[in-house]
């Protein structure tokens, strides 16, 4: 997970200087591998695995309520970045 988030820092920071149609294909192909290896499902395995099964339903739902949250307040904070910066700089300080 830890690989899939640098990864998707580092696609995000290209995908914000894409010029071409061919570089921004490249860029989302790699964000699309970013995703696969740091999202719900790649957490819920690595707690299933490192918890207890009596203590895997309480991690899974704080996994749950946490990442909820963020979204919560991330996309309108966003949205106010690129109303105010444009969507290249917006992506390329919120890597």
């Amino acid at each position: 997970m830890t690989a899939g988030s640098v990864l998707g820092a580092v696609a995000v920071a290209g995908w914000s200087q894409a010029r071409t149609l061919a570089e921004l294909y490249l860029w989302f192909a790699v964000i699309g591998v970013a995703l696969a290896l740091s999202t719900y499902e790649a957490a819920f395995a690595v707690l299933v695995f490192a918890t207890e099964p009596s203590h895997r339903d309480g991690a899974i739902v704080a996994v749950t309520m946490a990442t909820g949250l963020a979204t919560s307040c991330y996309y309108p904070l966003v949205g106010r970045l690129e109303a105010h910066l444009g969507w290249r700089d917006t992506l390329a300080r919120w890597r």
